[in-house]
């Protein structure tokens, strides 16, 4: 029987079926619809700009999946306990480390890293939603975006929460959205804090009114990794292992 001869489906269910050939293998399979639209949503075939992570936990126990952060995820570190059902609410402040490439980007051979945009969010306003389920969402500030010296390929994004309900789920993927743009940060903001006496411990006054990135280098312009603790949008403290001179570039 000729494939034309078949009666076209008229009401189509996320279970059907139709055949394709393998990238690769040229093997015949069948494919469904659901797993069709998976792949268009993830891929961000349709929509070349949304932004989509999962969102993964992190084992501790140190056997089983979820042993190395994912690209393409949203995830915390330190990461705490996973508690009942691996959810954490949408309704609290959130300290996510977020990856510098979206779902999207997993499926391309070259795949841009797109933190700069993170940079640009900060002091504007973002919705956090479960891609499959709007009720499940989060409004916040995008108050902060620093790069992980840790793990380069993610950024710390500190969200203050504005309004929100439900959870985030692991394993469930989520869209960030702008909602209200600060134009304050097409200009950029900056200070350089000269530190010319030696200390462990800088205290700096930048007046950015924003909680900036700071990248230090000693006096032989070497750059030196210390604790920064954000007083407010205002002030922050430096601490190193040791004393040194130098300074500090806030952006």
């Amino acid at each position: 029987m000729r494939i034309q001869t078949y009666p076209i489906a008229a009401d189509i269910k996320t279970g059907d079926k139709w055949i394709g050939t393998k990238e690769g293998t040229n093997a015949t399979k069948n494919f469904s619809v659901k797993e069709v639209i998976d792949f268009l949503n993830e891929t961000s075939s349709v929509d070349s700009q949304t932004l989509r992570y999962k969102f993964q936990f992190l084992n501790l126990s140190g056997v089983g999946p979820d042993l190395v952060r994912e690209k393409g995820t949203i995830s915390f570190k330190p990461q705490l306990p996973a508690p009942p059902g691996k959810t954490i609410s949408l309704n609290s402040d959130l300290e996510i480390l977020l990856s510098n490439y979206s779902l999207k980007y997993l499926s391309q051979p070259l795949s841009p890293d797109i933190s700069s945009f993170y940079t640009k969010l900060i002091d504007s306003r973002v919705f956090l939603t479960n891609t499959e389920d709007i009720t499940q969402f989060g409004v916040y500030t995008w108050a902060n975006a620093v790069q992980n010296a840790a793990e380069p390929n993610f950024t710390d994004v500190s969200l203050t929460k504005i309004q929100g309900q439900g959870d985030l789920i692991a394993g469930k993927q989520y869209f960030i959205s702008l909602l209200q743009w600060n134009p304050a940060n097409d200009t950029d903001k900056n200070f350089v804090f000269d530190q010319a006496i030696p200390s462990a411990v800088w205290t700096v006054q930048h007046n950015l009114n924003k909680f900036c990135s700071v990248t230090v280098v000693n006096s032989f312009d070497e750059t030196v990794f210390g604790n920064v603790e954000y007083i407010d949008k205002n002030n922050l403290t430096i601490t190193f292992a040791s004393p040194f001179s130098g300074e500090a570039f806030c952006n």
